[in-house]
């Protein structure tokens, strides 16, 4: 602990955590000690910013995933220990090298060591569960609506992060139902059945409807621990959620996004998976073909 801080033991204690997982994993208005944040070179009694390299969600196409992010510049200065300095930092992918990452801080006081009283006071994008790309892709119309959500659920609002991510759901019930059908087309060999009820459930207004009548288990492939995605979409949305908590309600909603992202991946997967091996078949063929003309 500080010095600062044990000459008064009636200031609320803070968590510590180190600079980069602050800036990683930190929400805003979350005060907290940061053990690193500051430095000075010899001969000079400046405050120097820290600038740890960070792994964060990048968006863009050509990464799709956690990447590293590197400093690239800053506005303002850390100037007195006792006194409030404002700093804007961005950082940038080292691997596209073009999504950016903002970030506000606010120090309330400079500490022997290092440290620092520190709190968020935003960035941008904005803090959250991150939102594959392949998801927004599926969700077509409907991605505004379920960014809403997301944010609704970051806040911790339940009952509106579950409203929002039934309506995204109940509105795009045919679209997850043709993209199925499609990675049922291409991995089974008698689909004939599953394609029909998959096209009957489609006819149903409501996905909770339409998800329980359908008897036949989807492809293996598309699975998650074992268990038939739109069947836990549906004991999902088909929970009461009138007598259930706020709580509660955020607890469903975050299921609903994880199990929403998770499926998304697998039918990406499972489509590319199919395409690779057709055309690893196509290409053994040709060869076998081309051997037996020549003798």
């Amino acid at each position: 602990m500080a010095e600062q801080q044990e000459e008064n033991t009636n200031e609320p204690k803070y968590p510590t955590m180190k600079f980069a997982a602050f800036l990683e994993n930190c929400p805003p208005y979350q005060v907290v000690i940061i053990s690193d944040l500051w430095y000075k070179t010899s001969g000079s009694s400046d405050f120097n910013l820290k600038k740890p390299e960070l792994n964060l969600m990048c968006e863009n196409d050509s990464c799709e995933g956690m990447r590293f992010f590197e400093y690239s510049q800053r506005t303002g200065y850390l100037t007195k220990h006792d006194e409030r300095n404002e700093v804007f930092i961005e950082y940038k992918c080292k691997n596209c090298e073009f999504t950016k990452k903002s970030f506000s801080i606010l120090t309330f006081a400079l500490y022997s060591g290092g440290e620092g009283l520190v709190v968020k006071l935003g960035e941008w994008p904005p803090f959250g569960p991150k939102t594959p790309t392949r998801l927004l892709r599926l969700l077509g119309t409907d991605q505004d609506l379920f960014l809403r959500g997301r944010r609704s659920e970051f806040h911790g609002l339940g009952l509106g992060a579950f409203t929002y991510y039934r309506r995204v759901v109940e509105n795009q019930k045919n679209l997850l139902l043709d993209e199925i059908i499609k990675v049922v087309k291409k991995v089974e060999d008698s689909p004939d059945t599953i394609v029909e009820e998959l096209n009957k459930a489609k006819k149903n207004f409501q996905f909770t409807q339409a998800i329980g009548e359908i008897k036949h288990a989807i492809p293996q492939i598309l699975l998650i621990d074992g268990h038939n995605p739109l069947t836990l979409l549906h004991s999902a949305l088909s929970a009461g959620i009138h007598n259930k908590s706020d709580e509660e309600c955020l607890e469903l909603a975050t299921s609903i996004r994880h199990v929403l992202s998770e499926l998304s991946e697998r039918l990406g997967q499972a489509l590319a998976q199919k395409d690779v091996l057709s055309k690893a078949i196509s290409k053994l063929l040709s060869i076998k073909k081309d051997k037996g003309k020549k003798n």
